[in-house]
């Protein structure tokens, strides 16, 4: 049994822009002497903005207290060094107490059975946008124009199951709706139609019922920088079809503290968002390696596209439209982790 664990927290730095390269430094060095202690098969640190993502692939189930606490100690490292050097919001986002579960203390928590050792799994990280930024993957799972697997692969032909949660949900637990990748309309009008109110969180295969893909995490009072974990191998699209999804919309809520819709850009890992503006930053890794997925190829994907839409209604006809889907969707929404 192989997990693969992504926790993401900022933790501070210069400004809105990034880390202090000695606190990333520090936890990365600390990180590499601690988690072989623990039979870590791979681990790594990494950045895209001002937010940091802990990668660690072991042995042990989801929401393992070692591991989760390996994590806290390596974020405290960062941590420490970020309020010496006075760093911006130092600490600021950390929500609680640690208790042995990272989302204790307001990180972002992915964690996925892998299946095969040998599968590569690719890792989104983004900055300075809205919870909903992702969304656009879905197309990867249900389009063949984006991913013509889903033409030629048996498995997936099968199609997808997607879990959307409603982040306008103020009770207890999270509300959430499962739709097949096959009910393309209904996904778009939730992902695309409905001004951030609903936002992917996960993929499973309809056949199997294994997830291949989460996005963002479980808790739904994280509303900014999803990360995102993606099978790229057997069932799934390739990682290539993943990008392509989110660079066919590029157009997302963020940037200038969360004011304005802004073009999605793909940059390199630990890249710091100097200009405020949406990106994200791609690595795909197995059991024992990492690399980054950036290439020019890739940056020149995502400024080709307007992320324009063409709706052929006017704006209150669309508007009434969609309210009478979603009015029809209600009663297959529900709610979870009570």
């Amino acid at each position: 049994m192989v997990f693969v664990s992504v926790f993401a927290l900022d933790i501070g730095g210069i400004s809105h822009v990034a880390p202090f390269n000695e606190a990333v430094a520090a936890m990365r060095k600390f990180l590499e002497k601690e988690a072989p202690l623990l039979g870590a098969k791979n681990f790594f640190v990494s950045y895209v903005g001002d937010g940091i993502v802990i990668g660690i692939v072991h042995n042990f189930e989801a929401k393992d207290r070692r591991i989760h606490g390996l994590v806290w100690n390596v974020f405290q490292v960062g941590l420490e060094i970020t309020a010496e050097m006075k760093g911006y919001a130092a600490g600021q986002d950390v929500a609680g107490e640690f208790r042995g579960d990272m989302e204790d203390v307001g990180a972002q928590v992915l964690e996925m059975k892998v299946g095969e050792e040998d599968i590569p799994y690719l890792l989104i990280n983004t900055d300075k946008v809205s919870i909903g930024a992702l969304n656009a993957v879905a197309l990867a799972y249900a389009d063949p124009r984006i991913n013509p697997g889903l033409m030629v692969s048996p498995k997936m032909r099968q199609g997808y199951v997607l879990t959307i949660m409603d982040t306008s949900y103020q009770g207890p637990g999270k509300r959430i709706i499962r739709v097949a990748s096959s009910e393309m309309v209904l996904l778009y009008t939730l992902l695309f139609m409905q001004g951030g109110r609903f936002a992917l969180q996960g993929i499973a295969s309809a056949t199997t019922g294994i997830t291949v893909g989460i996005i963002f995490a479980s808790s739904p009072s994280l509303h900014d920088d999803p990360i995102g974990l993606f099978c790229t191998q057997g069932e799934c699209p390739i990682a290539s079809d993943i990008l392509r999804a989110i660079a066919d919309k590029p157009i997302v809520s963020g940037g200038s503290r969360g004011l304005f819709k802004k073009p999605f850009r793909m940059v390199s890992m630990d890249t710091g968002a100097s200009l405020e503006n949406p990106i994200l930053g791609a690595q795909i890794f197995g059991v024992s390696w990492c690399q980054d997925f950036f290439s020019a190829e890739a940056a020149e994907l995502f400024s080709m596209n307007t992320g324009v839409d063409q709706i052929f209604l006017n704006p209150d006809e669309a508007e009434t439209s969609v309210r009478r889907q979603i009015e029809e969707l209600e009663p297959r929404f529900e709610v979870v982790g009570l």
